[in-house]
């Protein structure tokens, strides 16, 4: 409205995500805006889909009572490295966590916060079931393992293989809780000795 006090801003779908794309090759390049739909386009010879190139992720949170391997908020920690199970799919294992303790996280990538995914805003984490993850999120994800046990099994699995770079949608991420494998004790088997009679062999007496 020409109010330089009242900007309003439009990203990606209206929403304050920025409009991201990749010049390969010098190009004229054309952007439009629809104000109806607020869709945003870039079009141009060299006009590409933007890169993000991942060297890993790492699970990041409130780390105690054996979740995170008791690592609080470390964005840059191996010991939290999550492992690329498939294309896009990270997970990683936490065995003996305290149950019935609420615990937060977050995605990161390549060791910092630059690209990173959590909660969507106005949403709760729900466990075993996928949950969407926003990119770039300002909640951090909160869950709570309810449990009968005095300690549970966690699993987190980040699932990027949909994740849209353009839209930053498509992303879920899944909290896995499951009661910790009790050790089997296997009886000792008592084998008793076998006796065998002496056999006595008579002599050969020659005529």
């Amino acid at each position: 409205g020409g109010d330089e006090a009242q900007k309003e801003w439009f990203g990606v779908n209206g929403g304050n995500l920025n409009y991201d794309f990749m010049v390969k090759e010098a190009c004229d390049v054309t952007v439009t805006f629809n104000p109806e739909t607020k869709e945003i386009k870039v079009t141009g010879a060299g006009v590409t889909d933007p890169e993000y190139p991942i060297n890993k992720i790492v699970a990041v949170g409130s780390g105690q009572n054996g979740f995170l391997n008791d690592e609080s908020w470390a964005v840059d920690s191996e010991a939290n490295a999550m492992t690329e199970k498939s294309e896009g799919v990270y997970e990683i294992v936490f065995d003996e966590v305290g149950a019935n303790a609420e615990y937060q996280v977050k995605f990161a990538a390549n060791g910092g916060w630059g690209m990173n995914w959590g909660l969507v805003k106005g949403t709760e984490a729900a466990v075993n079931t996928p949950n969407p993850a926003h990119y770039n999120a300002e909640d951090n994800i909160v869950f709570m393992p309810e449990s009968e046990d005095e300690y549970v099994k966690i699993t987190l699995t980040l699932d990027l293989s949909n994740w849209d770079k353009i839209t930053k949608e498509g992303a879920t991420y899944t909290i896995k809780v499951e009661s910790v494998d009790e050790p089997t004790t296997a009886e000792p088997t008592t084998v008793e000795p076998t006796t065998v009679e002496p056999t006595t062999v008579e002599p050969a007496t020659a005529e």
